[in-house]
């Protein structure tokens, strides 16, 4: 799972990049589904989307694949990069597939950038630049 990390936060990177959003990162972190969950009733995200239907489906599957969470306050680190935040990534979820884990990246990170899948445009918007990013994933990775 370290490894995997590594190549997450690579890849990460290397996202921002193909959005436009230099000069930004965003911690990667991958986890165990009951440490996801544990995080995700720690955090409230699944009250939050309980009444959903991806909250139906979560209640059924009891697994979350991936959650964000936004930096609210914008200070560059030492090396002048601003934190987008933090993405949790559910390795079991993935079955430790690196490409699964790396879709999930991307739905984290463009959520990090405020993307939404709340109405049906902005899902489809989201799902285009989801694919669009998985290609450029799958030629550079």
């Amino acid at each position: 799972m370290k490894n995997a990390e590594s190549y997450l936060r690579r890849m990460a990177s290397e996202l921002l990049h193909a959005l436009g959003a230099k000069g930004s990162f965003a911690q990667v972190f991958v986890l165990k589904n009951a440490e996801m969950l544990s995080l995700a009733r720690r955090t409230g995200s699944l009250p939050r989307i309980k009444n959903t239907k991806i909250g139906k489906k979560l209640q059924k599957e009891r697994q979350v694949s991936v959650l964000s969470f936004p930096e609210t306050v914008q200070f560059p680190d030492l090396k002048g990069l601003r934190p987008l935040g933090e993405v949790y990534l559910n390795y079991d979820w993935a079955e430790g597939k690196t490409e699964v884990l790396v879709y999930l990246l991307i739905h984290g990170i463009l959520h990090l950038l405020g993307y939404h899948h709340g109405k049906k445009r902005d899902t489809i918007k989201m799902e285009k630049l989801e694919k669009h990013l998985w290609r450029h994933a799958l030629l550079s990775g």
